[in-house]
């Protein structure tokens, strides 16, 4: 039998949760009979039902469990969260072989669920594309092993290394946007996977951006604002109801007129971390997506605070001059285009 067929149709249904899991990870399960898929199913939004009963549900004639091979890029859960164990769900159901991707990192998992199957005489097999499994959670995986958000960078700039126009420029407001639709769409895609994003005082003014997922389904995240003088106008778009929102600053106000949360850090210090830390502390942020402007992509860059950086490049466009793109000295690796747009994306080591 084919293990890694049926592990990669695993990881196709898991990622189809991408924008509606947080903070559970993203599963898929395949359940097959006679070397033929039978039923499948994925996890499809947080408190709903586990991959494992999506995919049993989904199969016609429970009878034939104990003849099939289970598949889940994830080891099955052993304990009561918002859903009972499917460790105990399979064993109760007579499932006799299961392969599993890689272990969870959960505290209340930790290989619980492998033993508990192995111990009632279940074939466990584990590690089948571990590796594209342990990256499709790599958020997951970050905040349970390090107990620290992921962190994501990520602009858009022109081929000359521009990622705007300076706001006195009389050509401002026409070059705003620098990508086309798709690069547009991929970036909403991207906010539906956080929850949280991270924005300059420069920004909010300047671009005065809604940092919503319109284009794409999910759930709006978190929007954070940096102000260390803490100038920012009631009226801009962060301070709608699409989203909440919070602010970081560097003496917190006598009176807060933009009735949202309001945290005051050192800026003299490491800025990223005592943003990072305050957002998992206070928030329970998981992913945490830093979209400009330069200063700040450059600051959490500088500060080491960061696991992937994404840079869309539109080649036919020019500014000549501008607001510089961050200054990023690593080697990136192209990994999509449309029509004039690339993506580059790097990865920390």
């Amino acid at each position: 039998m084919n293990h890694e067929l049926y592990m990669k149709r695993c990881l196709e249904l898991a990622a189809k949760g991408a924008e509606n899991t947080l903070p559970n990870p993203m599963v898929g399960c395949v359940i097959v009979y006679k070397d033929s898929i039978v039923a499948e199913g994925y996890h499809q939004e947080y408190g709903g039902p586990h991959a494992e009963v999506n995919a049993i549900n989904n199969l016609t004639d429970r009878s034939i469990l104990p003849h099939c091979t289970v598949y889940v890029n994830l080891e099955p859960c052993s304990h009561f969260g918002k859903t009972p164990p499917c460790a105990d769900m399979l064993l109760l159901l007579g499932v006799q072989k299961i392969v599993i991707a890689a272990k969870d990192p959960h505290a209340l998992v930790a290989g619980n669920g492998i033993k508990k199957l192995e111990d009632a005489g279940v074939e466990v097999i584990v590690g089948v594309c571990s590796d594209e499994a342990m990256a499709l959670n790599k958020v997951f995986y970050q905040v349970h092993q390090h107990h620290k958000p992921y962190i994501t960078l990520k602009w858009a700039q022109t081929q000359d290394g521009f990622i705007g126009k300076h706001n006195s420029d009389s050509d401002f407001s026409e070059k705003k946007i620098i990508t086309g639709k798709m690069a547009h769409r991929f970036a909403h895609q991207l906010r539906a996977t956080c929850d949280a994003i991270v924005i300059g005082s420069n920004t909010a003014r300047n671009d005065n951006p809604s940092l919503t997922t319109r284009l794409w389904p999910g759930i709006n995240p978190l929007r954070v604002v940096v102000s260390k003088t803490l100038e920012l106008p009631t009226d801009l778009n962060i301070f709608n109801q699409d989203a909440p929102t919070v602010i970081f600053t560097q003496q917190l106000p006598d009176e807060n007129i933009y009735q949202v949360p309001i945290y005051a850090i050192d800026f003299t210090k490491n800025i990223s971390s005592q943003i990072v830390e305050k957002l998992y502390s206070e928030h329970q942020i998981q992913h945490i997506l830093v979209e400009g402007g330069s200063k700040l992509i450059e600051t959490f860059y500088n500060e080491q605070n960061y696991h992937e950086i994404f840079q869309m490049i539109n080649k036919n466009k020019f500014y000549i001059s501008g607001v510089e793109a961050p200054h990023i000295k690593e080697a990136f690796k192209l990994v999509n285009e449309w029509d004039d747009d690339q993506l580059y994306q790097y990865i920390k080591k």
